[in-house]
């Protein structure tokens, strides 16, 4: 009995060591099998122009603001628009009571007519006694007093035409028109409400949104280079609002002083704002154009890495991947422009990065490659650079790929 129990365990032992070596096998099997290339995504560097922006943060504002007001005191009878409207220059927003400023009207012209008709007497008297003081019937003195009389009630006359006058326009303040065009705010005032003249409350305002300015402020350091667009006339500036369309308009205004709190100079845009897609008060992400770069070399900013060297970027160079430290320039949204490291033509890996060390076997997936030929010849569309400083190339090359690329700022992008 004891036999076959110690043939039995060594039966059991044997398996034992039997499966270990098969699972050792099949390890190694699986991992020569998941050696091998390394499949990644690539595009190829082109030559194109990409602009050197400046991103700002800019404020909507109206062209022009008006706060509606009345200039005579009475009742609001009659509002004439609805708020929210666009209103044209001269249409009418408010009536004022119009009944007491059309009896002062009437008050004023008859006193006109009383002076005027003692002024027809005054000079029918003053002929009479000029004929009469020349054949000594009467005296100087009282020809001069008539005189006197006639002088006064002329200047009369007058005054009370300008009374007339006065009064007509009084009576023209009843209607309230708008200024110019534009779109029409909270009416601040109520049917049957009394209005008092030129009060600190305003009835209305009146926004003119067609066209409109965007403010930003941009570092002093680029001065030079935006009073050489101001003057060139040349200053092209983008605005998108969150969520919105990007629209175009130009650089009209430079303030005269730097800010010493912050070291920004306040630059001024004037927009068409057609498509009102600019509202009043909104914040706006803006790009200023200072200048473009012609045949850059451009690589999609996705293949930039960040690294202890500064940046790098892996190339596929006969099926293996080559790290190549780079010279960065301007950075668009999408691309990047390489001073140094890059040829036009060169295939750069824009996904698989993780993979991927100095010298490995990498292999283009299939599927990318029109979609990569494609990306880059419409790259040119695209690239909207930002300023950048420090271009220096890498001194050394690293020995090995970062075990994480993170895909931080690149050297020199200057951003508000």
């Amino acid at each position: 009995m004891a036999s076959v129990r110690r043939v039995a365990c060594t039966l059991l032992a044997c398996c034992l060591v039997v499966a270990g070596a098969c699972s050792r096998d099949e390890g190694k099997a699986k991992g020569a099998r998941a050696k091998g290339p390394a499949p990644v995504t690539a595009a190829v560097a082109v030559r194109q122009d990409i602009p050197v922006r400046l991103k700002a943060v800019g404020n909507v504002e109206a062209s022009a603001t008006v706060q509606v007001r009345s200039r005579i005191t009475g009742e609001l009878t009659g509002i004439h628009f609805r708020e929210g409207d666009d209103v044209r220059k001269g249409q009418k927003l408010f009536t004022i009571d119009p009944r007491p400023m059309e009896a002062a009207l009437r008050e004023a012209r008859a006193r006109q007519e009383r002076t005027r008709a003692q002024l027809t007497k005054a000079e029918d008297d003053l002929r009479r006694f000029a004929s009469l003081v020349e054949g000594g019937f009467v005296s100087r003195e009282q020809y001069e007093q008539i005189r006197t009389t006639a002088e006064g009630l002329r200047a009369s006359l007058r005054e009370a035409e300008a009374a007339v006058e006065s009064a007509a326009l009084q009576r023209d303040y009843c209607i309230i028109t708008a200024p110019a065009d534009a779109r029409a705010g909270a009416v601040g005032a109520h049917i049957g409400n009394m209005i008092k003249a030129n009060a600190d409350d305003w009835l209305v305002t009146l926004d003119t949104v067609e066209p409109v300015y965007v403010s930003f402020s941009i570092p002093e350091v680029h001065l030079p280079a935006v009073l050489a667009l101001r003057q060139s006339g040349t200053g092209r500036v983008l605005a998108r609002p969150d969520g919105g369309d990007e629209v175009e308009g130009r650089l009209d205004f430079v303030d005269n002083s730097v800010d010493t709190a912050t070291g920004t100079i306040r630059l001024r845009a004037t927009f068409d704002n057609r498509t009102r897609s600019l509202w009043p008060g909104r914040f706006v992400d803006v790009r200023l154009t200072l200048a473009t770069h012609k045949d850059a070399v451009v690589v999609p900013s996705r293949a930039v890495q960040a690294g202890v060297d500064g940046p790098y970027a892996y190339v596929v160079a006969d099926g293996r991947a080559e790290l190549r430290n780079l010279a960065v320039g301007v950075q668009a949204d999408t691309m990047t422009e390489v001073l140094q490291g890059i040829a036009p033509g060169e295939k750069v890996v824009v996904e698989g990065l993780m993979r991927l060390t100095p010298g490995a076997e990498v292999v283009i997936r299939a599927a990318d490659a029109g979609r990569n030929a494609t990306a880059s010849s419409a790259g040119g569309t695209a690239t909207e650079g930002l300023a950048t400083g420090d271009n220096a190339a890498p001194t050394s090359v690293p020995t090995s790929a970062p075990t994480s690329a993170p895909t931080g700022a690149k050297a020199g992008e200057a951003r508000q």
